[in-house]
């Protein structure tokens, strides 16, 4: 069933903006190096000097935005954790190609891992930015569920509007640097959200009766952690005994009632701030 809440579809790009053309035009620097230059390419990769092509969006995105040119040097991710640099050898719109001079395991999924669920909202526009900066602040996963006060409950996301929610977050990827993508899934409940976990995480919940977060037990290393938040019409009773069942730490954020989407980026930045202290090594 679509959503009539779909949106625009178009792809977001990590950095929009045209190179600055300079005396030598193009923008670049000395050494050859493009600004903005990011570029994302699945794996499987080939060994050093092999060569990669970009798809036909990343390449329309190579040639048209960023303009690079042959001998430029580009960094490359493939949004599971791996990165590296490439020298690009021929352009076109369907298919830049580029060699890999080197690569590089920069995140590991085992590190720093804290995922997200966050309901489907209302307006396409919030989510979109409400996946943008969970992968800016280092989200390992998101899980858009369905709840039952959500305008959504009982739809199922179309194929365009998932590969838009993913494609907001491969953008998020490369403009914020990082190498590892966070995989976007739709979840029909809270209660199908909490069953189809691999393991059981230690769940933590944004909620005005909450505890302080600075009080919170410490984190472990190798602790996953997930980050709920409630829907725009507030959890249900069922859902409410759904969420004491599971265990979750409840976390007051604040003096003041946030959007769905708020709650979400404030509890991530206090959980992204704590890891990085714990001088983690994906932080």
């Amino acid at each position: 069933m679509r959503s009539a809440a779909e949106g625009d579809h178009s792809e977001p790009r990590g950095d929009e903006r045209p190179c600055d053309e300079g005396p030598g035009g193009g923008g670049r620097d000395t050494e050859g190096q493009a600004p903005h230059a990011i570029f994302f390419a699945p794996p499987p990769w080939p060994s050093r000097g092999g060569e990669i092509t970009l798809d036909e969006s990343e390449s329309q995105h190579a040639s048209r935005a960023i303009r690079v040119r042959p001998g430029d040097r580009v960094r490359v991710v493939d949004g599971e954790g791996r990165a590296g640099s490439g020298e690009v050898t021929s352009i076109a719109r369907r298919g830049v190609r580029m060699r890999l001079l080197e690569a590089r395991d920069e995140e590991t999924e085992e590190a720093c891992a804290w995922e997200l669920a966050l309901p489907w909202l209302r307006s396409p526009a919030r989510i979109d930015w409400a996946i943008e900066k969970a992968t800016e602040l280092g989200c390992r996963a998101l899980h858009i569920y369905s709840a039952e006060r959500c305008v959504t409950a009982g739809a199922l996301p179309s194929d365009t509007r998932l590969e838009r929610w993913r494609a907001v977050a491969r953008a998020a990827m490369k403009q914020s640097g990082r190498s590892y993508c966070p995989r976007v899934a739709h979840r029909g409940s809270l209660a199908a959200l909490l069953s189809g976990l691999d393991e059981r995480p230690r769940m933590l919940i944004g909620d005005a009766r909450g505890g302080d977060f600075a009080r919170l037990d410490p984190f472990r290393a190798d602790e996953r952690l997930l980050l709920l938040v409630g829907p725009e019409g507030g959890w249900t009773s069922e859902e409410r005994a759904t969420l004491a069942r599971a265990g979750v730490e409840r976390v007051r954020l604040g003096a003041f009632r946030l959007r769905s989407e708020s709650a979400a980026i404030a509890l991530g930045a206090l959980v992204a701030a704590r890891l990085a202290a714990m001088d983690a090594p994906a932080c």
